[in-house]
């Protein structure tokens, strides 16, 4: 079935068990990169400015097409890179790689740029082929700090900064808040993915529900030890779990 030859009225009419995952998302892909394209030729006509003379092209993306401030940057970054791209923009067509790796390639391009540097397409997209979303963005992150090591520690530098938490209390239960730097928030997302895994063939809770009791197996031990008068009723902590980071 040639998903990219029928209307999306008629893909949206087809049984879900026959349409082979793979191809929809490369159909997706190539469609999330034609938007790039639109916003960006929108912004350069001014299409912001002609919707309010206030707005950014950022926010007007985020407003009219209902996505995040964040999302709607990438988009725009996409655009405006994928140009000087042409090889990249033709391994996504093709299917070879995926919008996630070509916007990670794209952002690198554009931080290359402020140096007068410029990817190599070839290398890139064997990467993309090869490497995880995840290992990319190692991948980016190793190749700013070559080329530009003051821009990288500075990017860094204001990103630890960021950091904080905020525990609230609503009700009985208390709410938790943060944003944690890139390394410490990927270390804290692995250790709590991993009590997202069914565990039971009889475990029905949701990923959701399997990753609350981190909270009580990680800190419950830690308060008793060092805040007694801390820890309420006397129940005890399964140990924590063990995994690999």
């Amino acid at each position: 079935m040639v998903l990219d030859q029928l209307t999306i009225a008629q893909i949206e009419g087809l049984d879900d068990g026959e349409i082979d995952p793979k191809k929809l998302s490369s159909l997706v892909d190539r469609l999330q990169l034609k938007f790039c394209r639109v916003v960006n030729r929108a912004r350069e006509k001014g299409d912001h400015r002609a919707f309010s003379p206030n707005i950014s092209a950022v926010g007007w993306v985020a407003e009219i097409c209902s996505m995040s401030r964040n999302s709607a940057a990438d988009r725009l970054c996409v655009g405006a890179q994928i140009e000087s791209l042409p090889k990249i923009a033709e391994a996504l067509c093709a299917g070879e790689i995926g919008y996630q790796p070509v916007a990670v390639i794209c952002h690198l391009n554009e931080q290359l740029a402020e140096k007068g540097e410029k990817i190599v397409e070839e290398d890139w997209v064997e990467y993309a082929r090869k490497f995880s979303v995840n290992e990319m963005r190692y991948l980016a992150a190793h190749a700013r700090h070559v080329v530009d090591p003051d821009g990288f520690v500075k990017d860094a530098n204001e990103d630890f900064e960021g950091r904080g938490l905020h525990i609230s209390q609503t009700g009985s239960m208390f709410v938790i808040d943060g944003v944690l730097d890139p390394v410490g928030g990927a270390a804290l997302k692995t250790a709590i993915d991993s009590l997202s895994k069914r565990h039971a063939p009889d475990d029905e809770r949701t990923p959701r529900q399997r990753r609350t009791p981190w909270s009580r197996s990680w800190f419950t031990p830690w308060t008793r030890a060092n805040c007694p008068s801390a820890v309420g009723c006397g129940r005890t902590s399964p140990s924590p779990p063990t995994w690999r980071v």
